[in-house]
């Protein structure tokens, strides 16, 4: 899997890997996806400044956030269903980014349950939040996490009274709950390596 050079190449090998469904799952956005070319464009238009003949200095990307230190100012963000990308995918994501000083933020609709994610890495574990109108599972996820220990909560506020319009998944039959069709069901059959990957008791 080190087949790759930069973002471009590696999104290629994930399409031929993923089946169509899942791919697009993660790599899509909502309605005409106006808020992708916003964001691509946002990146695009960043400029480094470089400065030589400076004296050098010890360069340094640590940054102090909710009161702990780390290495780089990023995280690994909340992707729900990281593990249909691959098998265990939260918890191998949960210790890249231990590995590389930053926080992993568990996602709501994490495959793998959060206390899991916390026992198998040595790293700050976050953890996304819906607010679910049925306030005792709220809390009772939120009481799983603490006693797992993580302390950073991060509040999705954006999905509330309207859900997004992921026309991708509609069309792919990615959603909750999934359902089957000859189109994923034949997806899947045509990706083997993918679904042993994720399945491997099979």
């Amino acid at each position: 899997m080190n087949d790759f050079l930069n973002y471009a190449e590696v999104r290629q090998l994930a399409k031929r890997r993923l089946p169509h469904g899942i791919f697009e799952y993660i790599d899509r956005g909502t309605e005409d996806e106006n808020a992708l070319r916003w964001n691509r464009h946002a990146l695009d238009a960043v400029r480094i400044k470089p400065r030589v003949l400076t004296a050098g200095g010890v360069r340094n990307q640590a940054v102090s956030l909710f009161g702990q230190a780390y290495d780089t100012p990023m995280i690994v963000a909340p992707t729900a269903f990281a593990g249909l990308v691959r098998y265990q995918g939260e918890i191998e994501l949960a210790r890249a980014a231990c590995a590389n000083g930053m926080p992993f933020c568990a996602a709501t609709e994490a495959i793998t349950a959060i206390e899991e994610i916390a026992a198998a890495s040595k790293g700050p574990i976050w953890l996304q939040l819906y607010l679910w109108e049925k306030e005792e599972l709220t809390r009772d996820l939120i009481q799983r996490a603490w006693d797992s220990g993580v302390r950073t909560l991060v509040v999705t506020v954006d999905s509330g009274s309207v859900a997004a319009n992921r026309e991708y998944n509609t069309r792919n039959g990615f959603g909750m709950p999934f359902r089957f069709s000859a189109r994923n069901v034949c997806d899947v059959a045509l990706h083997p390596r993918w679904a042993l990957s994720v399945f491997p008791a099979i």
